[in-house]
């Protein structure tokens, strides 16, 4: 998420994108799914090449990005299992939303 934080500065969708990946990466494993994060792994690439110019016409969905990150790891540390799963779908159909509104 620090990572994440330095880039909507500089406007550099790729390198935000990269640490958002890092992000979910670190989430999807820490499940120990072996294939499940083979699964995530493969779609990966193609949110990226998605996602880039959608945060390049919607730069504010960063910062939306990383206030949702937060607090899923806030949730996590404070052990809530619920609070994460709810924050994890809010997370994935906002992102659903977002993309298609970039075609």
């Amino acid at each position: 998420v620090e990572e994440m934080r330095q880039n909507p500065g500089t406007g550099d969708a790729k390198s935000y994108l990269e640490a958002d990946r890092a992000f979910h990466e670190a989430i999807v494993g820490a499940a120990g799914n072996e294939i499940l994060a083979k699964l995530y792994n493969s779609l990966r690439d193609r949110q990226v090449r998605m996602g880039v110019p959608g945060i390049e016409v919607q730069p504010a969905r960063m910062d939306k990005s990383i206030a949702a990150h937060q607090e899923m790891i806030d949730a996590l540390g404070g052990n809530s299992v619920k609070r994460f799963r709810e924050l994890v779908v809010t997370h994935i159909n906002e992102a659903a939303t977002d993309l298609r509104c970039t075609r």
